[in-house]
């Protein structure tokens, strides 16, 4: 016989319908309703604790969070921001100066962050023009830009006036400080920025009284050997001071001192040969300052001129060296010295005989150039006088020299003649 639970599986009849079944060996009938009955309803409740772990199971999940809930309420692209408890807000990477970003909002891609350097994205940073950044030993700032030994610009000038005290401050390297005096002022060192380190600088004070005499004092500095700055100046007269400032292995400055000290309306004339060479102020080549002999530099009496010889030296005798010159008009000094030993020398113009004959006549001894003692050092000497060497008609003129008291052998006698046009 079937069993009920088969029996109620495989029925199809109506609840009315009779069912055998054989259980425990009795045989019972019931009707399909009530197998139907006895099997559990399709809807029903229990409590938590009637279903093994569940509370361990819901336990173990996230409860419901403020900043979350704030996440599922954003609208708006981009990245998340927590600004708060339970409130947030999307933002967007953003370029400052000098930086490129790509989807700063990540929406179309990762975002990109790229430096755009160029010199227009660099700030100023307190720079004025002219100026670079340095070290100025704790950190990079602007300052002069300053030309070292090799360079060919002159060190920056400073315009200032003082009645009492005055100090230069902030100083970047060499300087030209000219200051105008109204009263007796005292200059204390100035202060220096940015300094190489074991090196010195430069500062030349320009002077000049005004309104009255003026007395200046110095404070600050130590005095070298034999410089005595302690001068009045005349109104409207002019001091020069020279300073230099050492600095030590931190650019740190070490030492001032007062170098020189000078008056250029009561310093004596200097004696100038015609060698001696003029340094000029004009710097336009390159910044170079300009220098020229004595001897190049030109006036109104004519257009200076120098001839060199070098004349072999066999002994006593006269030797020509110049012969028809058209160039040497007027001869005015002589430089000359030999090679070994030494000798008597003695310039002479003298004329040609004839325009035919060349052999010289009429010697005459130039003033100032007779019986030069020449040695192996180089000398000088002036002429005086006429000395004309230029064409008289069609007789031209000779420039000899009589060569006496040669000992030591000498073998070469170089003279070189100045003269103007």
């Amino acid at each position: 016989m079937p069993k009920i639970s088969e029996l109620a599986a495989a029925a199809s009849a109506a609840d009315t319908d009779q069912l055998a079944a054989n259980q425990g060996g009795t045989t019972r009938r019931v009707t399909v309703g009530q197998v139907r009955a006895g099997l559990a309803s399709a809807t029903h409740t229990h409590a938590i604790s009637e279903i093994a772990n569940l509370q361990a199971s819901l336990d173990a999940k996230q409860p419901i969070d403020p900043d979350l809930t704030a996440l599922a309420a954003n609208t708006t692209n981009g990245l998340w921001a927590r600004t708060g408890n339970g409130t947030g807000a999307a933002r967007t990477i953003t370029a400052g100066s000098g930086i490129t970003v790509t989807n700063g909002d990540g929406v179309a891609g990762n975002p990109t962050i790229a430096l755009n350097f160029t010199l227009a994205n660099i700030p100023q940073s307190g720079a004025t023009a002219g100026q670079v950044l340095k070290w100025n030993g704790s950190a990079w700032a602007p300052a002069n830009d300053e030309v070292g030994s090799g360079g060919a610009a002159a060190p920056s000038i400073i315009t200032a006036s003082a009645a009492s005290t005055y100090q230069a401050t902030g100083l970047t390297g060499d300087r030209v400080i000219k200051l105008t005096l109204t009263g007796n002022v005292t200059i204390t060192a100035p202060t220096f920025t940015g300094l190489a380190p074991n090196s010195v600088y430069f500062v030349r004070y320009e002077l000049t009284a005004s309104g009255g005499a003026r007395t200046p004092s110095f404070s600050g500095y130590t005095l070298a050997s034999g410089v005595d700055p302690a001068r009045t100046i005349p109104d409207g007269g002019s001091l020069f001071i020279d300073t230099e400032a050492h600095t030590d292995a931190s650019g740190a400055v070490s030492l001032q001192r007062l170098i020189g000290a000078y008056d250029v309306g009561s310093e004596p004339a200097a004696p100038l040969a015609p060698d001696d060479r003029i340094v000029f102020s004009d710097t336009s080549d390159g910044g170079r300052p300009k220098s020229a002999p004595v001897s190049d530099i030109r006036d109104l009496s004519g257009r200076a001129v120098a001839f060199t010889d070098h004349i072999p030296i066999s002994g006593n005798g006269t030797y020509v060296i110049l012969e028809d010159n058209t160039i040497l008009g007027t001869i005015t000094g002589v430089t000359y010295r030999c090679n070994t030993g030494t000798l008597t020398a003695t310039l002479q113009i003298a004329n040609h005989t004839s325009s035919s004959n060349l052999t010289p006549t009429g010697a005459a001894s130039i003033s100032g150039l007779t019986d030069l003692a020449v040695s192996t050092a180089s000398a000088r000497a002036t002429a005086t006088g006429a000395n004309t060497m230029g064409k008289s008609g069609t007789t031209g003129r000779v420039l000899q020299v009589v060569v006496t008291n040669a000992t030591g052998s000498p073998t070469v006698l170089t003279l070189t003649v100045r003269g103007t046009t």
